[in-house]
C-alpha cells in the first residue's frame, strides 16, 4: 500500500526535508511560475505524481472559469513536466452541494469541464476526468457525458470541504450575491450524497477527492475508492495536532490546548519510537514531546512529518482487508469507540457505508493523497 502525500508546489523544494525524498507518490497543484522542466528537477525518476490541474479557484470563483485559457494550461503542465505515471486532473468547474443552482447552470459547469477534459486528453494522454453533480443522478449523467469505458480513472468531488465554515465562507454563489454562506453542511450529509453518487458510478476505478483524512479514507476505501486525497495532515500539523491513527484521535500539542503529555499519549509516542521505519526512530519521548510542542518551523515540520507517516501507515493496515469489508467495518468500530471515548458521528457514517456494500470488497490499493494548495 502506498502512502500518496503532497505539498504546495513551490514549497517543496524549500522544505527543511523534500517530502520527495520521504514518499515516492506526491499530488500537487499545477500553479503559475513554476520553472522549465520543473517536475523533472523536484522529483525522482521512481516518482508518482498527481498534478490538479486547479478547479477549486472556480469553486471559489465560478467567473473566472468564463474565457479560462485550457490550451496555455496544458502549455504549462507540458512546460512543467510529467511522469509516464502522473495522474493529470483535468481542469474542472466544480458544483457545490447546498447551493441553489439552476439546472442549465449545472448542465453549463458540466459540459465545460468535458470540454477541457477532451482537449487536454488529445494532448496528455493520462488526464483523468471529474465528476460533478448535486445528486447522483447528476454525476451519473456527468459520467455518460464523457463517454468513457468502464476500466477509466474517475474523479468524484466529494465536496467534503464543504463541511467547514471557512470554504462556505469563500463560495462563490454567495459571495456574488454580497452574501456570506457561513452555514456549513453537516459531514454525515456529505458522505450520504457521497455514498449514493459512489453506486452511481460503478466499475470506473474511483479518485475520492478531499476524502484522504485520518478519519475519511477507511470510509473511502469502504466505498471502493482506489485513490483520495486531503491537505488535513498539513493543516493539522500546522495546528498543533499530530494524530494516532489506531484510535482515530487527534493528539493537541499547543500552549493552551494539550493533552500531549497525558500517559496514554506518552505511551503512543514510545510505542511509535520502537518502530523501525518511523521517521523520528531513536528519539527519546521525552525529546520528541518538546519536539512536536515547538513554535516555529522545525516544530511544524515535524508534526506534519508524523501525521504524513501515520497516513501511510493506516492505509497499510486498511489494505490488509482487501478482501474482508466486515473485518475493515469490525475494525472501524473497535478505532471509534476505542479509549474510553465514542466518535458516534463516524460510526454513523460508517454504518451508512457498511450498509451501502454489504457486499463488496475493500481494494487492496487505496493511495491516500494528501492534498496541496
Amino acid at each position: 500500500m502506498e502512502n500518496y502525500a503532497s505539498d504546495n508546489a513551490d514549497m517543496i523544494a524549500q522544505r527543511t526535508v523534500n517530502i520527495a525524498n520521504l514518499t515516492d507518490t506526491i499530488l500537487v497543484t499545477l500553479k503559475e511560475g513554476l520553472p522549465d522542466m520543473w517536475h523533472q528537477k523536484t522529483f525522482q525518476r521512481k516518482t508518482k505524481v498527481a498534478k490538479d490541474s486547479g478547479g477549486f479557484q472556480f469553486l471559489m470563483n465560478p467567473e473566472k472559469a468564463v474565457g479560462f485559457d485550457v490550451d496555455r494550461l496544458i502549455h504549462d503542465h507540458h512546460r512543467v513536466g510529467f511522469g509516464n505515471n502522473d495522474i493529470i486532473i483535468t481542469a474542472d468547474v466544480p458544483i457545490p452541494t447546498g447551493i441553489a443552482l439552476e439546472a442549465s447552470v449545472i448542465k453549463e459547469r458540466q459540459q465545460q469541464t468535458v470540454d477541457w477534459f477532451d482537449r487536454m486528453r488529445e494532448s496528455i494522454s493520462q488526464t483523468v476526468p471529474v465528476l460533478h453533480g448535486q445528486t447522483p443522478e447528476e454525476v451519473k449523467e456527468h459520467l455518460v457525458m464523457y463517454g468513457l469505458n468502464d476500466k477509466e480513472m474517475v474523479c468524484l468531488g466529494s465536496n467534503l470541504a464543504q463541511g467547514q465554515t471557512r470554504v462556505m465562507d469563500r463560495v462563490g454563489e454567495g459571495k456574488q450575491r454580497g452574501k456570506k454562506t457561513t452555514k456549513k453542511i453537516p459531514r454525515g450529509k456529505l458522505w450520504a450524497r457521497n455514498i449514493e453518487c459512489v453506486k452511481e458510478i460503478g466499475d470506473n476505478p474511483l479518485f475520492l477527492l478531499g476524502a484522504g483524512g485520518m478519519n475519511a479514507a477507511p470510509i473511502a476505501a469502504l466505498l471502493g475508492a482506489k485513490a483520495v486525497d486531503a491537505s488535513s495532515w498539513r493543516l493539522n500539523g500546522m495546528m498543533r495536532q499530530i494524530y494516532d491513527t489506531e484510535h482515530g484521535r487527534f493528539i493537541k500539542c499547543g500552549t493552551k490546548q494539550r493533552n500531549i503529555e497525558r500517559p496514554l499519549f506518552q505511551d503512543f509516542l514510545k510505542q511509535r519510537l520502537s518502530e523501525d521505519d518511523y521517521p523520528f526512530h531513536g528519539m527519546t519521548v521525552d525529546n520528541l514531546t518538546k519536539a512536536f510542542s515547538a513554535d516555529g518551523t522545525i516544530g511544524t515540520e515535524m508534526r506534519c512529518y508524523h501525521n504524513l507517516w501515520e497516513l501511510d501507515k493506516d492505509a497499510k493496515v486498511i489494505s490488509t482487508f482487501e478482501d474482508d469489508p466486515d473485518g475493515l467495518v469490525k475494525m472501524l468500530e473497535k478505532r471509534w469507540r476505542s479509549s474510553g471515548w465514542t466518535d458516534h458521528q463516524n460510526l454513523k457514517i460508517l454504518k451508512m457505508a457498511a450498509s451501502a456494500v454489504k457486499h463488496a470488497s475493500v481494494p487492496g490499493e487505496l493511495a491516500n493523497f494528501a492534498r496541496a494548495n
